[in-house]
């Protein structure tokens, strides 16, 4: 092994390699050495922006998003700790003597310089581009109309209603020939801030700005008045409330004797939360069983609470109908009806010209289904006399017979036709001459 080592001299040669590497790294890192360093994709700062505006009332509407490619070159040290995401490259916009809209031409070797924000950094170079254009308009402004829009949904059993803005138009700046494209404006309550709400939201959104046919107009140069618009969407609780009625109770007729039917049978209604909640009724006043007509329907209003609102389409009323318990509503046709006179005049003749009537009972199911026309009287009771010959409409009277419980709800027709006509007297002998 020693042989090998002194007969190739390994020694001596990593000796030189080491000395060699020492070297490099001192040369390198000399102050005198210079390393150059190329970056892409820098942005520019437009200095005199803000006096182009306040002195001329202009403003770049194009070229300000301009990206740049620099080479900066320092020592080694000083390279090795740069932070190029800080660099810019400055446009010195008053070297252009800008006073009225226009596109301009800027210059890269004369109009620019490149902010390194480092002072041990002196020697940059801008490689692109050489030259680059902007375009300066002048600035206005107008009022438009602005609508809000909500994308989000409500939780179940809630409701938005319409959305409140406290102003219905906003101000818009910025370049005349942009701010002229600009027909309206929408604010967007986006999904995130709007969905699942159970409480009233008060929330400040921002504008988007359309033109005449509803496409979005780049608001990179825009601002408005106020920059974001104040919205409140208001929540309701949404409920199917159940319609009731007080019945007041008169000797056999009570409460558990009768069946009470209400159509609707509820109401969709909807209001604040905390008076919603809570409403377990909506009571549509009382009735009297004494009076009530087992006849026809009831219609009663539906007054709701202060603060509760129906929903589009429910009625403003109800019918109710009440009617014995356990009981059933027939219809019969009645072909006989008895003819009574209380007059007493021979010589008038009655005559009958309406063949028949419907009788519409109400009684218990079992003992309606039994009955025929000829368990029930129909009389209609009159004076001849009274009347006088011609045709008359005379009330009838209604009696069934074997129905227990029975009600009679109504009589088609109420009332029938009869005419009365004079008879001719018999003649008499004439009395002897004297």
């Amino acid at each position: 092994m020693k042989d090998f080592f002194k007969r190739y001299d390994i020694p001596r040669k990593l000796l030189s390699i080491l000395l060699a590497l020492a070297l490099w790294v001192i040369v390198v890192s000399s102050s005198s050495s210079q390393r150059p360093q190329t970056y892409s994709g820098v942005s520019a700062i437009f200095v005199g922006a803000d006096q182009l505006e306040t002195d001329y009332g202009l403003k770049i509407i194009e070229g300000i998003d301009q990206k740049f490619t620099i080479k900066v070159s320092s020592t080694f040290d000083t390279m090795s700790k740069f932070n190029s995401t800080r660099s810019r490259v400055s446009v010195n916009l008053a070297a252009l003597n800008i006073t009225e809209p226009g596109t301009y031409t800027i210059h890269t070797d004369s109009d620019c310089q490149v902010n390194v924000y480092n002072a041990r950094i002196t020697n940059t170079e801008i490689l692109y581009p050489s030259s680059f254009q902007i375009v300066v308009d002048s600035i206005s402004s107008k009022e438009v109309p602005v609508t809000v829009e909500v994308e989000g949904l409500p939780s179940a059993d809630y409701m938005y209603d319409a959305v409140e803005a406290n102003q219905d138009t906003v101000t818009v700046s910025g370049p005349a020939s942009v701010v002229a494209k600009i027909k309206k404006a929408v604010a967007i309550v986006p999904a995130a801030d709007s969905s699942h709400l159970t409480k009233t939201a008060n929330l400040l959104v921002s504008c988007t700005f359309l033109d005449e046919n509803g496409e979005i107009v780049d608001p990179v140069y825009l601002t408005s008045t106020p920059s974001e618009l104040p919205v409140k969407i208001p929540v309701y609780r949404v409920a199917k409330i159940p319609l009731t009625v007080d019945l007041i109770e008169s000797g056999s007729l009570t409460k558990d004797s009768v069946d009470v039917t209400i159509e609707p049978a509820e109401i969709s209604v909807y209001g604040a939360e905390e008076i919603v909640s809570r409403l377990t009724e909506v009571k549509l006043g009382s009735i009297n069983l004494r009076a009530v007509d087992l006849t026809e329907p009831k219609t009663m209003p539906i007054t709701l609470p202060s603060s509760v609102n129906r929903m589009v389409g429910e009625p403003g009323t109800a019918k109710v109908t009440i009617k014995a318990a356990g009981m059933s509503t027939r219809e019969i046709t009645v072909n006989e009806i008895e003819l009574q006179n209380d007059g007493t005049d021979p010589n008038l003749r009655v005559n009958l010209t309406t063949p028949s009537v419907i009788v519409r009972l109400q009684a218990e199911s079992g003992a309606l289904g039994a009955v025929t026309a000829e368990d029930i009287k129909v009389r209609a009771v009159f004076n001849a006399d009274s009347l006088g010959v011609g045709t008359h409409e005379v009330e009838v009277e209604v009696q069934p017979y074997g129905i227990a419980n029975f009600t009679v709800l109504n009589v088609e027709p109420s009332k029938v036709t009869i005419e009365i006509t004079q008879q001719d007297e018999a003649p008499t002998e004439e009395e002897p001459a004297q």
